[in-house]
């Protein structure tokens, strides 16, 4: 149980209804408040005919054990195929990994696989996410369409940003030569404006150096830009983390961003 994110979120699964259109939310699964060791929850489906489904899983807490069951005459099969194959990779903080949405469904990272029907590889690290070593060879070797560097927030200070973020991306470019990377600085930028000034110049820098040296497969989103509008105060729920406004602020950029890569005209 988190103090600033609700059960639903930490714990709770998403059930989508999948078509040509679109996801549609149908039903989120909420174990009880003081569950143990398991519980069960039933969604019901407009009947007479095949639905293809996708489940979010928790954000936060592990299921150790999942088990789908279907009423008397109905059948499992194939669901819908991811387009392209490869999954849209991200790498960040407790920001990227969900905190706080307030089900699985409104982390931006589930917005934007529900949106363009993409895989996802979701490597985000509550506390954690400061460009180990071991991490960046761990992401150089991924296998991806897209990869969204998320990398900011958890770097303990600039000295540290600024040692790790180029180094990460010219690692992951080297193995990865035509590979799109959208970079992003965080978007809780109004707490600390000086010190976040610093960190998205880092960032951008990166971005810079890359587009120097002739790389066109590189992108960046202003984290100070995410939350523009009048609703900007309600973007967060303890002036860092996104609630769901904030993750649709975020979707919605990262989204602008792929579908311009792909389709450049759009």
């Amino acid at each position: 149980h988190l103090s600033h994110m609700p059960l639903s979120g930490t714990s709770g699964l998403d059930f989508y209804i999948d078509t040509e259109n679109g996801s549609y939310h149908r039903a989120t699964f909420v174990p009880p408040y003081d569950m143990k060791d398991g519980y069960e929850s039933i969604a019901y489906l407009p009947s007479g005919r095949t639905h293809n489904i996708t489940i979010h899983l928790p954000l936060y807490n592990e299921v150790s054990a999942l088990y789908i069951g279907v009423a008397e005459g109905s059948s499992i099969g194939e669901g819908l195929s991811y387009q392209p194959k490869d999954p849209i990779l991200f790498y960040g903080s407790s920001i990227t990994q969900g905190g706080c949405a307030s089900r699985p469904g409104n982390a931006y990272v589930n917005m934007v696989a529900s949106i363009l029907n993409r895989d996802i590889r979701c490597l985000g690290f509550s506390g954690s996410a400061k460009a180990e070593p071991a991490m960046i060879s761990y992401l150089a070797n991924c296998q991806c369409s897209v990869f969204v560097l998320d990398y900011d927030h958890n770097a303990p200070d600039e000295s540290h940003l600024q040692a790790t973020h180029e180094p990460l991306f010219q690692a992951f470019r080297a193995k990865n030569p035509e590979t799109p990377v959208i970079m992003l600085s965080k978007p809780d930028f109004d707490m600390n404006p000086s010190t976040n000034t610093r960190r998205r110049d880092i960032i951008m820098q990166t971005y810079v150096n890359a587009r120097k040296n002739g790389d066109k497969h590189v992108w960046f989103i202003d984290g100070e830009r995410l939350f523009d509008g009048p609703f900007r105060q309600s973007c967060t729920v303890d002036t860092c983390h996104p609630n769901d406004a904030g993750f649709v602020c975020m979707a919605k950029a990262v989204i602008t961003a792929i579908s311009q890569i792909e389709k450049p005209n759009w």
